[in-house]
């Protein structure tokens, strides 16, 4: 998944043997690694930023099969560091997608099964 904050940075999720962001600040003409995240076994699937705060990203890492334990990391500072969510979500195979509530105080998770959360931040 490509994901654009609103000043325009690029961020991509991507499997290289690890779930793994990449970022571009020149409309995608070169990359870099932004975060390289521990666990092996599946992409970076499911990237959003929070439309009110561009320094606050959100990352779904995507196993390939039921019961894996995938998580979901959290940056408020534009990918220095990274948390991961403590959201009691079902232990499956990940987030399909993501997307910060307007109000910015929780995070929607549309899981691959299509189950839908809400995950207080």
């Amino acid at each position: 998944q490509i994901v654009s904050d609103r000043n325009g940075i690029l961020y991509a999720g991507v499997d290289d043997g690890n779930a793994s962001v990449y970022v571009s600040r020149n409309k995608g003409e070169t990359w870099s690694l932004l975060r390289r995240f521990p666990e092996t076994g599946g992409p970076a699937q499911a990237i959003t930023i929070d439309p009110n705060n561009p320094n606050r990203i959100a990352v779904s890492q995507r196993k390939w099969d039921d019961n894996a334990g995938a998580k979901i990391y959290l940056s408020n500072d534009a990918g220095v560091t990274w948390t991961v969510l403590d959201a009691a979500l079902p232990n499956s195979s990940g987030a399909a997608d993501m997307l910060f509530n307007p109000n910015g105080r929780s995070l929607f998770v549309q899981m691959n099964s299509g189950t839908l959360y809400e995950v207080t931040l």
